[in-house]
């Protein structure tokens, strides 16, 4: 039986065991993904005017109560990023609306009355990154791109097509 807590392919299907240079690329791109959303956070925040009193010397420590709520607002700001440039409309795994998570964490206080609970909402939204988008889009960029809503035997075609009208522009190796 799956670990309920990981997040599993939207398919259903079991995930193959990578590489050990597939694995090193995946945690790579997962510490990435990690130090990216924790500078959407500190954006949010700072763009609300929340800021330490004073410049700290060394990292704040964080109440661990507060965690889940910090990782519920970090989804739901992934989840706006999604919506507004149209890649949710992509995704294939089901995910809440951005507004719908905002307002569960503005609303409840009490963990039994979540809608959508801080755990289950990250475990989504970091699922939806891991088996439907690319890890590294494009060097430099830190825009996300769905990579499920393209059949590859679709695309095979005309991308030989393409390179087939192009042969002439590649030098034949000596």
């Amino acid at each position: 039986m799956a670990n309920p807590e990981l997040p599993i392919p939207s398919d259903g299907e079991t995930a193959e065991m990578p590489s050990p240079e597939d694995a090193q690329f995946l945690v790579r791109s997962v510490i990435e993904r990690a130090e990216a959303d924790a500078a959407l956070l500190a954006a949010f925040c700072k763009n609300l005017g929340l800021k330490p009193k004073k410049p700290a010397d060394r990292p704040c420590e964080i109440d661990p109560a507060i965690v889940p709520g910090l990782r519920k607002l970090t989804a739901a700001i992934r989840l706006s990023l999604w919506e507004s440039s149209g890649l949710d409309k992509h995704i294939k795994r089901p995910l809440p609306k951005s507004d719908d998570v905002l307002a569960d964490l503005c609303r409840n206080r009490n963990p039994e009355q979540e809608r959508f609970p801080a755990g289950q909402v990250g475990r989504d939204v970091f699922g939806a990154w891991l088996w439907e988008m690319a890890w590294r889009p494009l060097d430099g960029s830190a825009a996300d791109v769905v990579i499920n809503a393209v059949d590859g035997n679709a695309v095979l075609d005309p991308v030989a097509e393409l390179i087939w009208q192009f042969r002439h522009l590649v030098q034949p190796a000596e």
